[in-house]
């Protein structure tokens, strides 16, 4: 999928194509650029014969975000309307810790397989509560927010989640009641 939404990043910019070669049909091609693994990325500028070899992140983004300094384009990634709340250390507090709502936190790391198999499952739980506003489904990107990783008593590997359910304010350095929790276990059907 990552393949995909590069190319449809770019799908208006005339100046970058993003193109495949399956090296089990077009051995020529890939034993010509060196190709010997898999997957294996090249960029050619634009009138260049002679690829450059990439060596960046495996994500679209990460991708997009080459080829354009590379080629000088605006290509970009539409991202999909989420039913899950992104929390980030600006709002954490504000959200995570409201006494009146239940909320449950995913901590994830984008370059996680499992976060990665996750997510469209979570964007379902987040659909599903989506009109329950004493119910939150929100998620922390524990790799670039690594101070609020630590927020998750159970935090000991990606994906991992958390429902936290605020206590008075009385106690603010043990006012957080953390429940391991199980996706599975939500009494709502999320299919």
């Amino acid at each position: 999928p990552e393949y995909e939404l590069t190319a449809d990043a770019f799908a208006r910019e005339a100046s970058v194509v993003i193109a495949k070669a399956d090296c089990t049909v077009e051995k020529d091609v890939c034993s010509k650029f060196g190709v010997s693994g898999y997957p294996t990325l090249k960029f050619f500028k634009k009138g260049s014969t002679e690829p450059e070899a990439y060596s960046g992140g495996r994500t679209a983004d990460d991708i997009v975000s080459f080829v354009n300094q590379q080629s000088g384009s605006r290509g970009f990634i539409k991202k999909a309307a989420s039913n899950v709340i992104q929390l980030d250390s600006s709002n954490f507090d504000t959200i995570a810790m409201d006494e009146n709502k239940d909320v449950l936190v995913e901590f994830y790391a984008p370059w996680c397989g499992h976060c990665k198999k996750l997510t469209p499952i979570y964007e379902k739980v987040g659909a599903t509560f989506k009109a329950d506003r004493g119910c939150v489904v929100a998620k922390v990107d524990a790799d670039s927010e690594k101070a609020l990783g630590g927020r998750s008593v159970y935090l000991a590997s990606q994906p991992s989640s958390s429902s936290l359910k605020p206590t008075k304010k009385e106690k603010p350095t043990t006012g957080v009641e953390v429940r391991r929790t199980s996706l599975s276990s939500s009494t709502r059907n999320v299919d």
